[in-house]
């Protein structure tokens, strides 16, 4: 009995494995096919003289100083200035809702020490943006 138990499971190891290799053989004919029609795409298109292809930017500007400084930081430290602004308006409102209690008051006046100094730091940085941006030629 034993040996019968054995073999089963050795049988049925076995045809596991072998659905596995068929999924895998078929997953590379799948991808080898793939390739080859789009290397036969490329080729005939060539053949039939169409040897380029225009693509247009869709970003609309080749300029590294308006793609970063336009798209990506002024968007990003207009974000963060909200959140700052944000926070200011919360240390109000835990101030004002204290209820003259010292922990709530220290605590939305934190919130607004905080807010502040993130406030400070967000221009500093955009002036320090500004002045690299400027010294290297591009705008911001």
């Amino acid at each position: 009995m034993k040996m019968h138990s054995k073999n089963l499971q050795n049988s049925t190891i076995a045809s596991k494995n072998y659905f596995v290799l068929q999924r895998k053989f078929i997953l590379c004919a799948g991808l080898c096919a793939l390739f080859l029609g789009i290397v036969g795409a490329v080729h005939f298109a060539r053949a039939a003289g169409q040897a380029t292809v225009d693509l247009d930017n869709p970003l609309g500007t080749t300029d590294i100083f308006v793609i970063v400084g336009e798209r990506v930081i002024k968007p990003v430290l207009g974000i963060i200035g909200s959140i700052a602004l944000i926070m200011f308006v919360y240390g109000g409102f835990l101030w004002l809702t204290s209820g003259g209690s010292p922990d709530k008051i220290k605590k939305g006046r934190d919130v607004f020490m905080w807010s502040g100094i993130g406030i400070i730091v967000i221009l500093t940085s955009y002036i320090l943006l500004k002045f690299v941006f400027d010294a290297l030629g591009g705008k911001l």
